[in-house]
């Protein structure tokens, strides 16, 4: 209002002055007088705009920034609690979502109660919607082609709660949308999961990775999270015999009291607890000693690893965190009365306790026995391996059979040539010893024959030269007669 009354007095004051001036000033002078007037009253205007302009949005920038800063306030209370609280009644989003990385970080997502389909050449579709989800509550899966995902068969306990019971191998994702995937083995399967495969009876899970065993996963839920005290209390938080054997006796077909089933569930049921004197000196390996921190002590927690996940798992091999989500950037403090468990089994492991509590930096809370965790995806690929490695082995085993059975059985036709050939040589035999008899007896006949005729010859001989001599002396004779007469006559003629 005060403004508008300010021009209105300065339009009036210009109307005084053109017309005390049009005396004396000429017409050009007058109308530029009369722009320049107009020119500074539009400016004036102009101005007036921009500083209510200027004033309506400072008010309403005030009036934003307050909003920013209960909202900033509001943001930093439900990521991270009431700073003037001492003790929050709620857990902030901060907590919240940290737990929810930790459970997700080696456990990724899970499509339970999926239907399967009839298998159809080496692929399976499976429906994700679970039978009893309403049409408009159809969530979308998110699962895409050529993921890698391991499937279990469920089973329904008592109480009607479905639990993974059998491992039906790892498949890959061939084609996918928001409700069905079609699956496709990575690696052959075993008769036993070719059946289960093929009846459709009960639904499956679908894990994105692998289940991962850990001590806490039978342990209640009230459990998770709560810190160490000095008591005598399962380090794991109780577990509920009954409900493992339960568990187990549909995973392993047997009754819950069957004794298989209770050997098994015993290893669980004792993780955690105080160790007894029999499983100190039966598994060594398996002893962590609990104590209680008397001093201050920094340790560190982060790997030195230049590059994160080199290692190929959460930590590295000296076992500190090589991913990001365990990673702190700085040197773990454990205070004064904070608790923790430390594995006593190796050699190492004993030195660095005892020096923790030689060094009066801890005091000992006595040995726990902590069960062996399982590394289910390893198993289960070693199991595929040595499944391969089998078949492999029965395919050599049935080739080498097929060939040491036409080797036997041209054994046995060589065989039974050669028996035939042997009674044939037999006969043979026979007959040649019959002849041989008989050459023999001839022989014995001729020899005494040859005998007889040797012994005539012999006497032959004797009697022929007997007459031999007699001859020469006969012919000596005669020989001396013929000259006797043949001198005589001579004589006579002469």
């Amino acid at each position: 209002m005060i403004s508008m009354l300010i021009g209105v007095f300065l339009f009036l004051l210009f109307l005084v002055a053109i017309i005390l001036s049009a005396k004396t000033w000429r017409g050009w002078q007058i109308a530029a007088m009369s722009v320049a007037f107009l020119g500074a009253l539009g400016l004036v205007l102009i101005v007036a705009m921009s500083a209510k302009t200027h004033t309506t949005w400072q008010k309403r920038l005030s009036q934003y920034k307050k909003q920013l800063q209960d909202a900033q306030a509001e943001g930093q209370r439900l990521a991270y609690g009431d700073p003037d609280t001492v003790k929050p009644t709620e857990p902030s989003l901060h907590d919240i979502q940290q737990t929810l990385k930790r459970l997700l970080l080696d456990r990724g997502r899970v499509w339970r109660q999926c239907t399967p389909g009839a298998p159809a050449g080496n692929s399976v579709v499976v429906s994700t919607v679970a039978p009893d989800v309403p049409e408009d509550q159809i969530q979308p899966n998110g699962i895409s082609q050529d993921m890698v995902v391991y499937v279990f068969r469920e089973a329904a306990l008592k109480d009607g709660l479905k639990v993974p019971a059998a491992y039906l191998g790892e498949y890959r994702v061939t084609k996918a949308d928001a409700r069905n995937v079609t699956l496709q083995p990575t690696l052959p399967l075993d008769k036993l999961q070719q059946k289960l495969v093929a009846d459709r009876s009960a639904t499956w899970s679908l894990y994105e990775m692998m289940p991962i065993d850990s001590h806490q996963i039978f342990a209640s839920e009230d459990t998770i999270g709560k810190m160490l005290n000095d008591t005598d209390e399962p380090l794991f938080g109780p577990i509920d015999e009954k409900t493992m054997r339960e568990v187990f006796s549909v995973v392993m077909n047997l009754p819950p009291d069957n004794p298989k089933v209770a050997q098994f569930v015993s290893s669980y049921v004792q993780d955690g607890r105080p160790a007894t004197a029999q499983e100190i000196s039966a598994q060594p390996e398996q002893i962590w000693m609990k104590l209680e921190f008397e001093k201050e002590y920094k340790e560190r927690v982060d790997s030195n690893n230049l590059v994160q996940g080199l290692s190929g798992g959460f930590f590295d091999p000296e076992g500190y965190a090589d991913v990001p989500q365990l990673l702190r950037g700085e040197d773990a403090v454990i205070r004064v009365k904070d608790i923790g468990v430390f594995p006593y089994g190796q050699d190492e492991d004993k030195k660095f306790v005892d020096s923790l509590i030689a060094s009066g930096v801890c005091r000992s809370l006595g040995p726990y026995y902590v069960r062996p965790l399982r590394d289910y995806e390893e198993a289960f690929h070693q199991t595929q391996e040595n499944l391969v490695a089998c078949y492999a082995s029965m395919q050599r085993a049935r080739r080498d059979i097929k060939a040491l059975n036409d080797t036997i059985r041209g054994t046995q036709q060589q065989t039974a040539y050669r028996q035939e050939e042997l009674s044939k040589l037999q006969s043979d035999r026979d007959k040649t010893n019959m002849v041989r008899a008989q050459v023999t007896k001839l022989a014995a006949g001729m020899h005494s024959l040859n005998k007889a005729l040797q012994e005539t010859l012999s006497d032959l001989f004797g009697t022929n030269l007997a007459l031999s001599q007699q001859l020469t002396q006969l012919d000596q004779r005669l020989t001396e007669e013929i000259n006797r007469r043949t001198a005589e006559v001579t004589a006579q003629v002469n």
